[in-house]
């Protein structure tokens, strides 16, 4: 008996497969929907860290939305305290000293990149002189720590070069890495043997 290409022969359990209709661009809404829409995106990307108010201007441009429709969602989450560069230069802070092993200088770059106004990049990153030193004196022990075998010079080197790379200044990094260094030196044996029986310290990202 032949059937009717529309009875469900060959569709499996004869159910047809439903055609998802594309999404309207957010040019193709109206204003409302477009800056509803735009909130939504905007909430979900802050649901998952803070953002600066730039870091969201991307993601929303990215997405389509209209400049002044951008502009009109982030004013209104920043008067209603969902968005605050404040709050968000204060995370990014915490994050980029305690688990990049980032300088102060290196920190503020970071925050300006990201928007944040020089001011309150400065005033969320600055830390006492001392702190900084105490966090570039203990990331150049643990690094050192897992360097190899080398001159003295050779590693001196590689560990300047390593907190150089996270913004330290020359002139400190040079004191704290001979410093570290002088210490290493005369324990060398003692720190051969916790190398051997891999005693390393945590890498530094």
């Amino acid at each position: 008996m032949s059937r009717d290409p529309g009875d469900g022969e060959g569709q499996g359990n004869g159910k047809r497969k439903r055609t998802r209709r594309p999404r309207p661009s957010p040019s193709q809404l109206s204003p409302e929907e477009a800056r509803e829409k735009a909130t939504a995106v905007a909430l979900r990307s802050l649901s998952h860290r803070e953002r600066s108010r730039r870091e969201l201007w991307l993601v929303l441009r990215r997405k389509g939305y209209a400049p002044d429709t951008i502009e009109g969602v982030l004013d209104s989450l920043e008067e209603s305290g969902l968005q605050s560069d404040r709050r968000f230069a204060e995370a990014f802070t915490t994050a980029a000293h305690a688990g990049r092993g980032l300088s102060t200088s290196a920190t503020q770059g970071e925050l300006r990149r990201r928007g944040v106004e020089p001011a309150l990049a400065a005033e969320a990153a600055t830390e006492h002189a001392d702190d900084e030193e105490a966090r570039a004196r203990e990331l150049a022990q643990v690094r050192a720590r897992r360097l190899g075998g080398g001159t003295l010079e050779a590693r001196r080197r590689r560990l300047i070069g390593f907190l150089a790379r996270r913004g330290y200044r020359g002139d400190l990094g040079r004191r704290i890495v001979g410093e570290v260094l002088g210490e290493r030196d005369e324990t060398a044996p003692a720190a051969s043997e916790d190398e051997a029986a891999g005693q390393d310290g945590p890498d530094i990202p």
